[in-house]
């Protein structure tokens, strides 16, 4: 009788809190908010009696701009003396990405599992319930560096050069909304070639993790993101295939490339494109509280 009552108050409760975003015992994550995030993950009754079942269920949703591939999301947590009825690791999908310039919002998934509480508890408990997301992601990067040709320096006023080469070597760079973001550095002057000659130049490219978690390449411990490609003028400038993201802090990546004094008669902008790949993992936790079983 007393377990129908509480079933009956949880109830009500829950129809007086209808149209709140968050589930019972939800906390929510750090970082920037940017690829696929954690909605809202929790139980669908805060308190249960022992060895009542009980729901806990997680919404997702691709805000970056990028494709998410292979969504899984994965309970843990709990302890051996918990029943799960459902796999502990469910598979969401792909979810596509956002598209705010059309107001298309990105893709949107959830995942369930029911478990059941331990049996003749003594004594009230909370437990903690974890939730692991993966996901499979994309960082792109694409900007224009500034070159001029000497000879064309000397053919306007000595100040209009000097506001060009105190100047900022960029053009223009944007990097796609996801977890790990990518700049540009090495760039704060332009780039000046000489006539008849081939300037070697070098830009330093810098990765870093800006999401709620990691990134990861074949275990989750590695940390590596993929460099796919980094090209200058449509022509590949490093031969680098793996980097290592730190937990903190931002790790760099030395591209060196050629310029022809044939290619900037005078000045110009010249194209540089940044690709990356890369799995992702993030972690929330949510509370359920197991009262005793009364007599």
């Amino acid at each position: 009788m007393e377990k129908e009552l509480f079933a009956l108050l949880s109830l009500v409760g829950l129809v007086v809190l209808a149209g709140c975003i968050s589930l019972p015992g939800t906390t929510t994550t750090t970082g920037a908010a940017s690829g696929v995030i954690i909605k809202a993950f929790g139980p669908d009754l805060p308190e249960i009696f022992s060895g009542d079942p009980v729901t806990f269920t997680i919404n997702v949703e691709n805000i970056g701009e990028e494709d998410a591939t292979g969504v899984t999301a994965k309970l843990f947590g709990l302890g051996t003396d918990w029943t799960i009825t459902s796999t502990a690791t469910q598979t969401i999908g792909d979810l596509p990405k956002a598209q705010p310039s059309m107001s298309v919002p990105g893709g949107q998934g959830s995942a369930t599992w029911d478990v059941t509480s331990p049996e003749s508890l003594k004594k009230d408990n909370e437990y903690t319930a974890k939730v692991r997301v993966y996901y499979s992601y994309k960082t792109t990067g694409l900007g224009n560096i500034k070159v001029y040709n000497s000879d064309y320096l000397k053919t306007i006023t000595q100040s209009e050069a000097r506001s060009i080469t105190t100047s900022s070597g960029l053009a223009s760079f944007t990097v796609s909304n996801g977890p790990v973001t990518v700049e540009l550095a090495g760039a704060a002057r332009p780039f000046i070639v000489q006539p008849t000659k081939t300037l070697s130049a070098t830009i330093s490219i810098l990765l870093s993790n800006k999401g709620q978690g990691y990134p990861y390449g074949s275990i989750e411990t590695d940390r590596l993101v993929a460099v796919d490609s980094i090209m200058v003028q449509g022509a590949s400038c490093s031969s680098v295939t793996s980097k290592v993201i730190p937990r903190t802090g931002k790790t760099s990546i030395t591209c060196t490339f050629t310029i022809d004094s044939t290619d900037v008669p005078d000045f110009r902008t010249i194209p540089i494109e940044v690709v990356l790949s890369y799995k992702y993992y993030m972690d929330q936790s949510a509370t359920v509280k197991v009262l005793q079983t009364l007599s």
